[in-house]
């Protein structure tokens, strides 16, 4: 039996395609390098495979990376998805991959069964924080708290109300109790307008932070303190 040969170089160069083939440098035997298109930089392909892939009619492997065989799509393509040459079945979704209604409840009960819950974060409905009842154990009568104050007519870019964690409806103070998450500029953004839309209706919002709270009531100086900034307003 005759030892199989490695594909000529002339074989390979009229199977490369005519927009932006890659440059044959030289024969390596059953491999050949090639120069690519796009970043000129040399890789080196089996030719066999190659072939194999030009008789399907692709265009994989007429660059180095993946990288450049997208901009060699875009240059050819100006204007079309470069995913529009893939199968369905490999473009995957905009948001990831799509579970069934089978597999989404299997997960549910194996979670489920290892106790698994989300991490409860606060907020409505799960009372005050620690910070909060150090703040409530100093204030003085009159003040009720997560207050919700009606805004009135709905206007767009606001809710129907806003809560206060800590409200006196008789005089139309509040007083916020921020944590880390107020520092960021995206929240300090919606307490201004918070602030803004209650000073509209007669309110003053005072703050102050946890690690103020903290401080203070570690030095037995938060009723003091919060005394000061409610009479001072």
């Amino acid at each position: 039996m005759a030892k199989k040969q490695p594909v000529p170089l002339t074989t390979l160069s009229s199977l490369m395609p005519d927009g932006l083939p890659p440059e044959i440098l030289s024969d390596e035997g059953w491999y050949v390098k090639l120069k690519c298109p796009m970043c000129q930089g040399t890789y080196l392909r089996e030719k066999s495979v190659l072939v194999r892939l030009r008789s399907k009619g692709t265009q994989d492997g007429m660059t180095c990376s993946q990288s450049c065989a997208r901009k060699r799509y875009h240059t050819l393509n100006p204007g079309a998805s470069y995913f529009n040459r893939m199968r369905p079945a490999e473009r995957g979704t905009p948001f990831g991959t799509v579970r069934s209604d089978e597999y989404k409840a299997n997960m549910s009960r194996l979670l489920k069964a290892k106790g698994h819950a989300p991490k409860t974060r606060g907020g409505n409905g799960s009372g005050m924080t620690a910070v909060e009842r150090l703040v409530s154990s100093c204030l003085p009568m009159g003040w009720e708290w997560n207050y919700p104050v009606a805004l009135g007519a709905r206007r767009d870019g606001f809710p129907t109300c806003y809560k206060l964690d800590f409200a006196n409806p008789t005089c139309l103070k509040g007083l916020e109790v921020d944590g880390n998450s107020h520092n960021m500029s995206a929240r300090k953004l919606q307490d201004r307008k918070k602030e803004q839309r209650l000073a509209e209706l007669g309110w003053s919002v005072l703050r102050i932070t946890n690690r103020e709270v903290q401080s203070l009531y570690s030095t037995s100086k938060l009723k003091e303190h919060l005394t000061t900034l409610l009479m001072g307003t």
